[in-house]
């Protein structure tokens, strides 16, 4: 498993992951949202029921070749998710 960081209160970033060599940005994303919920990757939604995660992956792919700071927002499982694209993830609880 990657890194991982739990911390904050609601409303706050309660799990920061960061992208690992081996993992895809799609398995970042879910591997964070699962811990947060404390669940299994297994037993979460597809992505693609509230993104277009190869739309996502290819513009955070190209702002890291070219530099450029980009972070996209979504909800997914009752999470707000934040992506950024050099490869880390932040997930808060929605209130």
């Amino acid at each position: 498993m990657g890194r991982h960081d739990h911390n904050g209160t609601p409303g706050d970033a309660v799990v920061r992951a960061e992208q690992h060599e081996s993992e895809s940005r799609l398995q970042t994303i879910l591997r964070a949202v699962a811990i947060e919920k404390n669940v299994s990757v297994g037993e979460l939604s597809s992505l693609y029921e509230q993104i277009d995660p190869e739309a996502m992956v290819e513009l955070l792919d190209r702002a890291e070749r070219r530099n450029v700071e980009t972070t996209i927002e979504f909800t997914f499982e009752g999470r707000r998710v934040a992506v950024s694209q050099d490869g880390t993830v932040r997930i808060r609880r929605l209130t």
